[in-house]
C-alpha cells in the first residue's frame, strides 16, 4: 500500500481502478477529437466528458477511498 499525503492506496483494487482510468482516458481523447473534427462542444460533452469524468471518479475512489 502506498501513502500520500496521509492517503493510503487501496491495492486490492488496481485493476478495476486501471481499467477505469483507461476507458476514462479512450472517452476523452474522442472528445477532443470531435472538438477538432468541428462538432458541438454541447454534444461532445453529453457523448464523451460527462461519461469520462464518472470513470475517472470512480476510478479514483477505488484507488484512494
Amino acid at each position: 500500500m502506498k501513502s500520500i499525503k496521509g492517503k493510503t492506496m487501496n491495492s486490492d483494487n488496481i485493476e478495476k481502478a486501471n481499467q477505469l482510468l483507461s476507458e476514462s482516458q479512450k472517452l476523452y481523447k474522442k472528445g477532443i477529437d470531435a472538438l477538432n473534427a468541428g462538432e458541438d462542444p454541447k454534444e461532445v460533452r453529453k457523448k464523451y466528458a460527462d461519461e469520462a469524468g464518472e470513470k475517472l471518479d470512480r476510478g479514483m475512489e477505488l484507488l484512494w477511498g
